[in-house]
């Protein structure tokens, strides 16, 4: 029989950071992990509570006080990661495991009522809201948190370390009302496996955890704040979840059921993953849910797309939010104006906004000379269909003497609109022997179709009111060069 007073800690030699230790999860990782025989670092932002839940977790679990170790260290803010990092080796002279559990639960609000200003944030909590964080803090305390840690951590990281990401199984389920908590996470879960390949290769394994939701008073008053939001019956959120799980359980003395998991659950996996138990798992995933079922994030990557119209966004608005990158950004717009449809494009600044509108108004088509009464006209080619579909889409003015014509291969009745075009135009139509068949003006944005009212081969589009001012008319015989197709 095991003497099971004999068993060493599975944590023993081990020094461990514990983010956000004061909290419920961080107060069953803590216990879990002295009682493996570490050295546990307390971490958060205040000191007495940092203190408090120390002593508690001492009187706890009985281990010697020189076990457990308080170093204030405030996520969010480099310079506080950096120094408490730094304090940590100076005291215990290693670190073999960081446990990123610190964080927030972000404003409670559906995506339209999301704080993104201090301005927000007041106008809700004078409307009753307890929230007390903007969007942008909220992402600071969840992914800024794990990014400032690591990064002062990563240095100081020897072979065999373990590092553990907390983020949750709601960052890959509907969770309404909470976007500025599951958006962080889910970028926490992208940068937990960019963390993996890279410390990977030094021997340092990063892994993830996915707790589901969990048995305390807080998982309830939170599903009842998102039954509120939704306006549904009291239980439905709680519901919705149970019905994912597959695992029924018995916890603490209750009958079989669907219920939640609880903390201890979350820290017995941290043990196992702190371990050495644990030296060939990296990049994985542990979800702690009683089996929930729930989709593994997307891993696709779009590549490319065929310059064939596969989709059709007619009477559609697409906006693109693109910070600074102009490239993207028209690269994105172009490929949705040629689908059809009315395209806004947002950037950081007026000269990357004017900068885009250039370069998607570019068609980069060949250009021709064409003469019209007694001017000479440039004239871009379009003789594809994809030229002819984009035409002087998007364009928010043109030269005088500029144009574009458009080339067919045969007479055939024609007729064109103003989807995306900007800019008033004249539509010349010239049938196959060049003859000019009829005269059209159209407006900006007219989605009306305008006629040609008799077979032609090609359609000329000028600024509006140029063809009465070099004379063109009906009847008039044109000299369509040949690198338009006409005659040599």
């Amino acid at each position: 029989m095991e003497n099971n007073n004999n068993r060493r800690g599975r944590l023993l030699g081990k020094v461990a950071l514990i983010t956000g230790a004061a909290g419920n999860l961080g107060g069953e990782i803590v216990r879990a992990y002295l009682r493996e025989e570490a050295t546990v670092i307390f971490s958060g932002r205040t000191l007495s509570k940092l203190e408090a839940a120390r002593d508690a977790a001492l009187a706890d679990t009985g281990v010697a006080p020189a076990m457990a170790d308080v170093v204030v260290i405030d996520g969010a803010d480099p310079a506080s990661a950096r120094e408490g990092i730094a304090a940590i080796i100076a005291r215990h002279g290693k670190l073999d495991i960081v446990i990123n559990n610190a964080g927030t639960t972000g404003p409670r609000q559906p995506l339209t009522k999301v704080p993104l200003t201090a301005a927000d944030l007041a106008e809700l909590q004078a409307a009753g809201s307890i929230d007390t964080e903007t969007l942008a803090q909220s992402a600071r305390n969840i992914l800024g948190v794990v990014w400032n840690v690591m990064r002062a951590a990563a240095p100081h990281l020897k072979e065999g370390a373990s590092v553990v990401n907390v983020s949750t199984i709601f960052s890959r389920t509907e969770y309404y009302g909470r976007t500025a908590y599951v958006v962080p996470k889910a970028a926490l879960n992208a940068l937990s496996r960019q963390m993996s390949d890279e410390l990977g290769a030094r021997g340092v394994r990063v892994n993830t955890l996915f707790p589901g939701p969990t048995r305390s008073a807080r998982i309830r008053s939170v599903f009842a704040t998102m039954d509120q939001l939704q306006g549904a019956p009291a239980g439905t959120t709680a519901d919705k979840f149970f019905q994912q799980m597959t695992l029924e359980r018995s916890v603490e003395g209750e009958p079989r059921a669907k219920t939640f998991p609880l903390p201890k659950d979350m820290a017995h996996t941290m043990v196992f993953l702190g371990s050495d138990e644990s030296a060939a798992f990296n990049g994985h995933n542990f979800e702690v849910t009683h089996g929930m079922k729930v989709r593994q994030e997307s891993r696709s990557t779009w590549v490319s797309r065929p310059t064939l119209r596969t989709v059709d966004a007619s009477g559609q608005t697409v906006i693109v939010m693109a910070g600074d990158q102009v490239e993207d950004a028209v690269a994105i717009a172009r490929m949705q104006v040629e689908a059809g449809a009315d395209v806004i494009v947002g950037l950081s600044r007026e000269s990357d906004c004017a900068q885009a509108s250039d370069k998607v108004a570019e068609s980069g088509l060949p250009l021709t000379k064409l003469r019209l009464g007694s001017e000479t006209f440039s004239l871009e080619i379009a003789d594809n269909a994809h030229a002819r579909e984009r035409g002087l889409m998007y364009r928010e003015s043109m030269p005088p003497n500029h144009g574009m014509i458009f080339v067919f291969a045969e007479d055939a009745p024609r007729s064109f609109y103003m989807r995306n075009t900007q800019i008033a135009l004249d539509i010349i139509y010239v049938n196959a022997r060049q003859e000019v068949v009829s005269i059209k003006q159209m407006q900006p944005r007219d989605l009306t179709t305008v006629p040609s009212d008799a077979p032609a081969r090609w359609a000329i589009e000028l600024n509006e009111g140029t063809a009465g001012r070099v004379g063109v008319k009906v009847g008039d015989k044109l000299d369509i060069p040949p690198t338009a197709g006409g005659e040599d």
